[in-house]
C-alpha cells in the first residue's frame, strides 16, 4: 500500500501513522484515517484512481475490506 499526499497532516493506515511504503497480506481489511493539521482541509481523495466523497474535509475515514492488489491512496 502507498499514500500519496500533499499538505500537512496525518494518514493513518490500521490506526499507526504512513510513513512509507507497507506490505498487506492478500485480503486483509484496511482501515483509512486521513486528519488534516489544523487550518487545513482534505480537497480530495482517491483510491486506485477512484475518486472518494467527501462529506467532511476536516477528516476522513474509510474501511477496505479485502485488499486484492497493489493498492494506491492519493
Amino acid at each position: 500500500m502507498t499514500v500519496s499526499k500533499t499538505g500537512s497532516g496525518t494518514v493513518k493506515i490500521n490506526k499507526k501513522d504512513y510513513n512509507g511504503p507497507i506490505s498487506m497480506m492478500e485480503k486483509s481489511k484496511v482501515d483509512i484515517e486521513i486528519i488534516p493539521d489544523s487550518n487545513s482541509v482534505i480537497e480530495s481523495v482517491d483510491i486506485n484512481g477512484e475518486a472518494r466523497v467527501l462529506s467532511n474535509n476536516e477528516r476522513y475515514t474509510e474501511t477496505i475490506g479485502s485488499i486484492e492488489a497493489d493498492t494506491r491512496i492519493n
